[in-house]
């Protein structure tokens, strides 16, 4: 009998709905919530997630969305997972998190809740996620930590935050948390609104990695970058403490991301499925023409560049969103070297 392929992670996205508005969401059905996509109901995720598992060796699972807490059937999907030896890693803003939630989630097989901190106090965190959920992001954090639920954090740097990466890793400390993903804001979903507001620039990025670097040195942390950053633009060596990636669409160490309508995307930020789970397999959308389109799409600016075939230019999903093709420069990088890059913005 032939051996099933090996994804070493998927992402769930549970429902679209969200009980947040952040200003930086990549959810492109954020403005309705969801509502044209609909929400599938238990028997559907389940049926899903047992075609998921029939088909491939599955290594971890990702459970978020929208905000996964707000399905009550949450638990149950866990257990689904639990039961075929799979451990569950879980995205959320933490609003929904109480003591009650932590207690359910410490009986189950679960590896960490990661939620972001925005930013090192209430006033520029709720700027980005809305008014009061500051402080539900530490009440959750404290309830997980509570009954031993290990919290994971993520800090995304944007153009109104970068200032306070260190002081967002000190109170992710104060709060029991060890892991911390580092990700930069990447414009998607409906970037134009938000694109010229929240991008951070390469000195402001530099400023925040510096800061995430000497904390995670300071405090034994275990940093993660997630959202590639092109080494073009940062000399890796200089930031020891923490762990880069790059665009892995398409590759065995891919997050393949299945959102509520069952569409396969190659990545959460991707734009276009490359196809649905409810008709193909799964292995046959990850080795698909479709697939392997996406990962030659290199920008004309990174052809000549010796390491074009590892980072792809940046990240093709922001490419695509903000200027319509992955075959253009990811948004981060052509701020800096591409002309009239604020008028190309507005035209969107």
């Amino acid at each position: 009998m032939q051996e099933k392929p090996l994804i070493r992670s998927l992402s769930v996205e549970l429902t679209p709905r969200c009980n947040q508005q952040c200003a930086y969401c990549y959810n492109a059905w954020r403005e309705d919530n969801g509502l044209q996509i609909g929400e599938p109901n238990s028997e559907s995720i389940e049926k899903l997630l047992c075609l998921v598992m029939d088909q491939v060796r599955l290594y971890s699972l990702t459970l978020t969305g929208g905000e996964p807490f707000l399905r009550t059937d949450i638990y149950r999907i866990i257990d689904l997972a639990n039961q075929e030896g799979i451990g569950v890693n879980i995205i959320s803003n933490g609003g929904l998190i109480t003591r009650d939630t932590a207690e359910k989630l410490a009986r189950q097989k679960v590896n960490y809740v990661q939620i972001t901190l925005a930013g090192a106090d209430a006033q520029t965190h709720d700027f980005l996620c809305g008014k009061g959920t500051f402080d539900k992001v530490k009440k959750a954090l404290e309830s997980l930590r509570i009954f031993g639920v290990t919290g994971g954090g993520s800090y995304l740097c944007t153009s109104h935050n970068f200032h306070q990466a260190g002081e967002v890793f000190e109170l992710f400390v104060s709060l029991g948390v060890k892991q911390i993903a580092f990700n930069r804001f990447n414009p998607s979903g409906d970037p134009r609104r938000i694109v010229m507001s929240l991008l951070p620039t390469r000195s402001q990025v530099l400023q925040a990695l510096t800061a995430a670097n000497q904390k995670s040195g300071q405090y034994k942390l275990k940093v993660y970058n997630t959202m590639p950053i092109p080494p073009c633009v940062f000399d890796y060596q200089e930031f020891p403490n923490i762990k880069f990636s790059q665009c892995s669409a398409g590759i065995v160490d891919a997050q393949l991301a299945i959102g509520p309508d069952g569409n396969v995307r190659l990545c959460t930020l991707q734009k276009q499925a490359v196809g649905s789970l409810w008709n193909t397999p799964l292995d046959s959308i990850i080795s698909s023409e479709a697939v392997k389109r996406f990962r030659e799409q290199i920008p004309d600016f990174c052809k000549e560049c010796p390491l074009a075939s590892m980072c792809l230019g940046g990240c093709g999903a922001s490419a695509e969103w903000v200027f319509g093709s992955p075959a253009e420069l990811d948004p981060f990088v052509a701020q800096h070297v591409m002309p009239g890059f604020g008028e190309r913005i507005l035209k969107c």
